[in-house]
């Protein structure tokens, strides 16, 4: 069994249940949350290696899998579209629920677009950078840029849960890694009076 730990953060009507520990992505069958069971899975290529893993662990229990860019660039109206037109095609329901790997704006749209499809579903975050492990995946804040400015259109819609496995670290670009640990201090920072 993994060592990990668990957290639950309250956030308006969902609880979100904050798994940590190396290697549970092997583990996210039991972890990720979806009333029907089943789930799209919204994924850039440069999380490929953890959603491929994360394609063995959901075996048949994945309605869609879609890929997109997770570049700030991608963080439009026209990318939430996008999920929703592909969950609709794979017959999404209510019951059943997104999941999210990637980055900070895979994290942003997929929620986004989780907290619209159907006046709101269910969705569950699996980050791959600092930066969505320390500050996207957390506390619900999902939305769109507009051309009038960053983070315009959106919603709080907490994810359900959150599988923090710090292994999926180890091959990010040092740059990426200390730029993510920035918004970690950042946060920290400002939560002190």
């Amino acid at each position: 069994m993994t060592p990990r730990r668990r957290l639950t953060i309250r956030g308006g009507r969902v609880a979100s249940v904050i798994t940590i520990g190396r290697g549970i992505v092997s583990e996210a069958a039991g972890l990720l949350q979806s009333a029907s069971g089943r789930f799209l899975m919204v994924s850039p290529p440069g999380a490929k290696t953890v959603a491929d893993r994360l394609r063995e662990v959901l075996s048949g229990r994945l309605l869609g899998d879609l890929s997109l860019d997770d570049r700030e660039e991608a963080k439009t109206l026209e990318t939430v579209a996008r999920i929703a037109d592909a969950a609709l095609a794979a017959g999404i329901r209510r019951d059943d629920a997104m999941v999210a790997v990637g980055g900070g704006v895979t994290s942003d749209v997929t929620g986004f677009a989780a907290a619209i499809l159907m006046r709101g579903i269910a969705w569950n975050a699996v980050p791959t950078t600092t930066a969505a492990m320390a500050d996207a995946a957390i506390g619900g804040k999902t939305g769109v840029d507009h051309a009038r400015g960053k983070n315009l259109l959106g919603a709080f819609h907490p994810p359900h849960a959150i599988l923090v496995d710090p292994s999926v670290l180890e091959t990010l670009p040092e740059r990426e890694h200390r730029s993510g640990l920035v918004e970690a201090f950042k946060a920290a920072w400002i939560a002190d009076p």
